[in-house]
């Protein structure tokens, strides 16, 4: 059954409906970690309401491996996700992670990636240690650079996928029945 953001408020119903009955239901993602910038959230947050265990299965996760790969701070972290659509909303944003002391990470889709660079530059300045996290351990990674030498590059390139992750250095009881699985 397809489960996406056109489509949850019909499904979750569905779902929850046949958890209740004592299916056993998996959450599969194509697009990373289920939950994390994904729908999935929303059935997780119905299924805890309803007393509805919910377990976890770790996968691919393109915050974490970024993260993990950036050579930027990783003890203490904000994950921001997708930034609002509407430039004065994204420019507030920015503005409260140009406060923070720690690294903030953003997920950025492909036809948004020079925009989020020159905003973020216009913030942060140039010289900010921007990583421009795709296709982890696959053969294209990316990662490295400021701000300024990640727009030049990414102005360069005519088509950009899939989606990246940007960490952005920043200064200033097991009972499976009626479970949930995220897997990826």
């Amino acid at each position: 059954m397809s489960y996406h953001k056109f489509n949850e408020s019909q499904r979750e119903q569905v779902v929850l409906r046949r958890l209740k009955q004592g299916e056993i239901v998996a959450l599969i993602s194509d697009a990373g970690m289920p939950g994390i910038s994904d729908p999935g959230m929303e059935l997780a947050k119905l299924c805890v309401s309803e007393n509805i265990l919910v377990v976890p299965i770790p996968g691919p996760c393109a915050l974490v491996s970024a993260l993990s790969a950036s050579g930027l701070t990783t003890d203490e972290f904000t994950f921001v996700g997708f930034l609002p659509k509407h430039s004065e909303l994204r420019r507030k944003r920015l503005m409260v992670s140009a406060d923070q002391t720690t690294t903030q990470i953003f997920y950025v889709a492909p036809h948004k990636l020079s925009q989020f660079l020159d905003e973020s530059s216009s913030i942060f300045g140039d010289a900010r240690q921007c990583v421009i996290a795709r296709e982890m351990t696959k053969l294209h990674e990316e990662r490295d650079d400021t701000l300024e030498e990640n727009a030049s590059r990414v102005k360069a390139i005519k088509c950009i996928k899939p989606a990246f992750a940007v960490p952005l250095h920043v200064v200033s009881r097991m009972d499976l029945a009626g479970a949930v699985f995220w897997l990826v």
